[in-house]
């Protein structure tokens, strides 16, 4: 039996890209009429608009369909950040297994919502990830727009949602550094009102006040406005004031958690400035796990690892299934999927003693 022609087969024979193919079977407007009438006469030929996933004069869903990406509060220069890559790596994955075509759209300050939404709306479905302030777009979204949020959790937002379990994160990596002997343990959070650096401290403080550790000078805490366009710090924030701080304490904490890696690569220079040693005299750990980062500090940073790749693979796999359904079904419950990271053990941290292990 023959194998069954595909759209990159279409692309190969026509010698165009699978998303010109793409916009030939979704009557997109833009085409060259030459090219759009080449690429039909090898659709045609080559026996694909004869498969029953085709249907003159709307939108083909199992094959050549197109998605968007879309970050609405990140700027395009987040795209080579390390952390944005691996959701994108998991996006672009679930694409090429399915046969999607992709488009990546950061943030469009000079459009208003409603020419926003115009942009989108040829579009088959969007993977949302979701921004700090609540898109004001939304609303004009046709209604049977299939939408998946990614990347962190909004209760309030009307779609499926996958995220990392942050709470969880802040007493996972909290409990390990208990188990190696500390219990002086401070939390530093550089945004108060980043939800997902909020819940990994919300996670600490849940674990040391079940352990009866909790001790309110140990949180370290700073407040800043949201921003409706966010762009990566070309510098790690100066933290040299917070290890004066902690240094002074009548009872200096043990281990420093720091709510992401880049605020611990902070906390690094300002040891390094006053030649303390890590982890001798404060094991260090964070959440992220950038590889970038973590590995080129000295020692190797000990960072809580986020599963971005398989939170963006998952959410396009949902997404798929809203846009084959029949009619396409573009509000689904708005279930929010957790999944869960691990930390990953390197040289910032101190067993104050050996933790114990059942004999099997």
């Amino acid at each position: 039996m023959p194998e069954e022609i595909t759209i990159k087969d279409v692309a190969k024979l026509v010698g165009f890209s699978t998303g010109t193919v793409s916009r030939v079977l979704n009557g997109a407007p833009n085409v060259n009429p030459e090219i759009n009438s080449r690429i039909l006469r090898v659709l045609k030929e080559s026996g694909y608009l004869a498969k029953e996933r085709y249907r003159p004069g709307r939108r083909t869903r199992r094959c050549g369909s197109r998605i968007c990406m879309l970050a609405p509060d990140m700027s395009a220069n987040w795209r080579n950040n390390p952390l944005c890559v691996r959701w994108l790596s998991g996006i672009e994955e679930a694409c090429r297994k399915r046969d999607y075509s992709l488009d990546i759209q950061f943030a469009h300050p000079e459009l208003s919502s409603r020419e926003l939404v115009r942009m989108l709306r040829p579009y088959d479905g969007i993977l949302l990830r979701v921004p700090s302030l609540n898109p004001e777009f939304l609303p004009f979204l046709p209604k049977n727009m299939p939408v998946v949020c990614f990347d962190s959790s909004r209760p309030q937002l009307p779609f499926p949602q996958v995220a990392a379990d942050e709470y969880a994160a802040g007493k996972s990596v909290t409990d390990e550094l208990m188990r190696l002997g500390h219990e002086k343990i401070a939390f530093v959070n550089p945004e108060i009102r980043h939800r997902e650096l909020a819940a990994r401290c919300a996670g600490y403080i849940e674990h040391m006040v079940e352990t009866g550790k909790f001790r309110a000078e140990y949180l370290v805490m700073s407040d800043s406005e949201p921003r409706e366009i966010t762009e990566p710090q070309a510098a790690p924030p100066d933290l040299a004031g917070m290890l004066e701080y902690f240094l002074s304490l009548p009872e200096p904490p043990t281990a420093v958690i720091f709510a992401n890696d880049w605020t611990a690569a902070g906390f690094y220079n300002a040891c390094l400035e006053r030649q303390i040693s890590i982890p001798e005299t404060f094991s260090v750990a964070a959440f992220d796990n950038t590889v970038s980062i973590c590995e080129i500090l000295h020692p190797k940073l000990s960072s809580y690892q986020l599963p971005l790749f398989e939170i963006a693979y998952r959410a396009a796999e949902l997404l798929f299934g809203m846009i084959e359904s029949d009619p396409p079904d573009g509000r689904r419950e708005p279930d929010i999927h957790y999944l869960f990271g691990k930390l990953v053990l390197r040289d910032s941290i101190k067993p104050l003693h050996t933790p114990f292990r059942s004999c099997k």
